[in-house]
């Protein structure tokens, strides 16, 4: 049954049907139309805009079918190529036809004719293809459009790539000479050979003698006789440039004839008169102030936006840079020379650093007088040379960093007051430096260097280091006898267990007396310690990875154990008491801090009041976690906040405890910061306080997690 169906099926009658190439076939003799497939019928219909039926084509002859949409002349050309190919036997090609089809659209197609011989090797029919190749030709025509565009983009960066080579030619050699002449010479040959102008000037401004003075000049070799009368300008010249110092924007002439025809030059204008054709001159202008001109004279037209002008106009910018540093470098001498004679007769030590090249300038008298440093070796060398030849640290002996040179700094622009430097000498002697710097500026705002001022203060801080250590000494010897007594007082109180009924509360009130003040008395040291550590930069910490919510916990136990009259509770923001908060700090210094803000609020607060603790986790900032302590105590003034974490200043209004020494909270401030964290305080007088303490977990090389549970 399957064999019955294929042997059934037409297969020729299938592909010409399925074929996607037009395809129709003719006799050899009288060219008519024996089967044409649907793809052919298409294609023609689309070229003509016939819409015949197959059936109603079919057995027309080939010159019936044309004369219907095609002319006469046209018609006997195709007529002509079916005859050679059936006379000839050789196939006939015509690639890449265009057509106008009845709606106006161009197609194109491609037209083949075959010869298709029988049996006896007569050439019996003829077989036409036709397909249609519009898409292939517009893709091919928007691919030679696009690399038309390409090639034009190609050539414009070329010549922007030249135009930027000339800029920067003119500001490398700004930028590597201090020589203004030198710089002008550059721009001006640079210009010559890349624009080949008639005329190239530079002018420079001379206001004290109202005239323009030539600082470099170009001209081609016809123009040489007009050298002399460009060498000095005046402003009352009638001259293009002489008006320059009034405008902010280039005068360009594009096309001199034509500027002379419609009346905007006089006929007897020097540019007419040598022949040019275009000109353009630039105002030079830097930070407000008129430098002077760089102008070009042409031999042809110019554009206002073409490739002359935009090359000048950018030469133009690092000229007048470089005429400004010249300008300022002429007052920076003048004002360095009555500089010195002042500083020569200061007492303090100054040196002055140039702006230009980092160099040391200048050492006064007490400078250059200090022998260990030898000074006047350093004149004319870098300035960094000194803190390569001795060893420069900050005042904690950590090494100090290059860009924190103070110098460098005043270069910058900063002020700096009253820091002080380690210097270790060849011999291992260690100088203390209290060192200011500034920068120096010229009349216009400029820097054009930094002066640095100094002394030796050795002898002091070796004063203040020995008061240091004999306080830390006092403090040592002072906790003996207090933990002598705090023990001895523990003793009592278990020994006062078995005294008479009537004096035990009094004893035991004693007792308990002497064991707080000794606290107390432990705690004031504990804290001029530290302060003594933080002044002194030697307050270390201890890192390492802890739960910081265990530590609140541990510090709230500890405090609400010790509290009789106040209540203290923990309240807990973005967390349940079962979270951890894994973090890297020292535990120790935190419990410390956050013991003195929660001492603080118990001893500010009211008895029977309550004490709030809590913590707060954004989970949006999973780093930072920001702790806080609630009183609800008498507050403090508006005028004693912004000093309130300040050494010897006190949080409360009360009077009563005044007697404190006022460095818990700036202690807490100080351990806070070196966690890289912050401490503020709310407060309402008569309402209570609330202190916050913002803290990173991820100081140092931490890696912080946080565990919801």
């Amino acid at each position: 049954m399957q064999e019955d169906l294929i042997e059934n099926i037409d297969f020729d009658e299938l592909m010409l049907e399925n074929s996607s190439p037009g395809i129709a076939l003719f006799d050899a003799y009288e060219f008519r139309l024996l089967r044409i497939n649907p793809a052919y019928y298409a294609i023609s219909h689309q070229r003509t805009g016939l819409d015949w039926p197959n059936k109603e084509v079919i057995g027309l002859k080939l010159q019936d079918a044309l004369s219907s949409y095609m002319p006469k002349p046209e018609i006997e050309r195709t007529l002509s190529v079916f005859r050679e190919v059936a006379t000839t036997g050789i196939p006939f090609h015509a690639n890449m036809q265009r057509t106008t089809s009845r709606d106006n659209s161009i197609i194109y197609w491609e037209f083949s004719l075959y010869p298709v011989r029988g049996n006896d090797g007569k050439i019996e029919q003829l077989v036409s293809t036709i397909n249609d190749v519009t898409i292939y030709v517009e893709a091919f025509q928007q691919a030679e459009r696009i690399q038309t565009r390409l090639s034009q983009k190609r050539d414009n960066m070329l010549i922007e790539r030249q135009r930027l080579e000339v800029i920067e030619t003119v500001a490398r050699s700004v930028r590597e000479s201090l020589d203004i002449k030198l710089a002008g010479q550059a721009t001006i040959n640079v210009i010559a050979e890349n624009l080949q102008p008639l005329i190239a000037n530079i002018h420079i401004d001379r206001p004290e003698q109202e005239v323009f003075e030539l600082l470099h000049s170009y001209l081609a070799p016809h123009l040489t006789h007009i050298f002399s009368s460009l060498a000095e300008v005046s402003y009352e010249s009638d001259l293009l440039i002489a008006k320059a110092r009034f405008l902010h924007k280039p005068i360009i002439i594009e096309d001199v004839p034509l500027s002379v025809n419609m009346g905007i030059l006089p006929v007897d204008h020097q540019l007419v008169t040598v022949a040019s054709q275009a000109f353009a001159c630039f105002p030079l202008w830097f930070q407000g102030h008129f430098e002077g001109t760089l102008s070009a004279t042409f031999g042809t037209p110019i554009s206002a936006d073409g490739y002359q002008v935009k090359t000048l106009e950018g030469c133009a910018g690092y000229l007048a840079a470089g005429l400004a540093l010249a300008r300022l470098h002429a007052q920076v001498d003048h004002e360095r020379a009555r500089l010195r004679a002042v500083l020569d007769q200061l007492p303090e030590c100054v040196m002055i650093v140039e702006a230009k090249d980092g160099t040391t300038s200048y050492l006064n008298a007490a400078a250059a007088n200090i022998k260990e440093l030898h000074m006047p070796t350093f004149i004319g060398q870098p300035a960094s040379l000194f803190a390569q030849t001795y060893q420069v640290d900050e005042i904690d002996g950590q090494p100090r960093a290059h860009d924190n040179l103070l110098y460098i700094r005043a270069l910058r622009g900063e002020i700096i007051n009253g820091q002080e430097t380690t210097v270790t000498l060849h011999d291992g002697i260690i100088m203390t430096i209290l060192i200011s710097a500034a920068p120096l500026r010229t009349k216009d705002g400029q820097i054009s260097g930094a002066a640095i001022i100094f002394r030796d203060i050795s002898s002091r801080k070796e004063i203040e280091r020995q008061k240091n250590e004999f306080l830390q000494l006092a403090s040592h010897e002072l906790r003996t006898p207090i933990t002598t007594i705090q023990g001895l007082a523990e003793i009592l109180q278990m020994l006062d267990a078995n005294s008479s009924i009537q004096e035990l509360p009094r004893s035991l009130r004693a007792i308990e007396e002497i064991i707080e003040q000794s606290q107390r008395l432990i705690q004031l040291i504990d804290e001029m310690l530290d302060l003594t550590r933080i002044e002194n930069e030697q307050l270390l910490l201890n890192y390492a990875h802890h739960d910081l919510l265990a530590t609140v916990k541990e510090v709230l136990e500890s405090h609400t154990i010790t509290s009789l009259h106040h209540s203290i509770h923990l309240q807990l923001d973005g967390l349940v008491t079962s979270d951890t908060i894994d973090g890297y700090f020292d535990k120790e210094r935190i419990k410390q801090a956050l013991s003195n803000l929660i001492t603080n609020a118990l001893k500010f607060s009211p008895p029977g009041s309550e004490v709030e603790v809590g913590i707060r986790y954004n989970p949006d900032i999973p780093g930072e976690i920001v702790l806080w302590v609630k009183d609800a105590g008498v507050g403090i003034s508006p005028g004693k906040l912004a000093h309130i974490f300040e050494r010897f200043h006190h949080a409360s209004n009360s009077e009563s405890l005044s007697g404190r020494l006022g460095i818990g909270l700036y202690i807490v401030k100080e351990l806070v910061a070196r966690h890289k964290g912050r401490v503020w305080v709310e407060s309402t007088p008569q309402a209570g306080s609330t202190f916050y303490v913002l803290l990173p977990l991820h100081v140092r090389e931490s890696n912080i997690s946080m565990t919801l549970k």
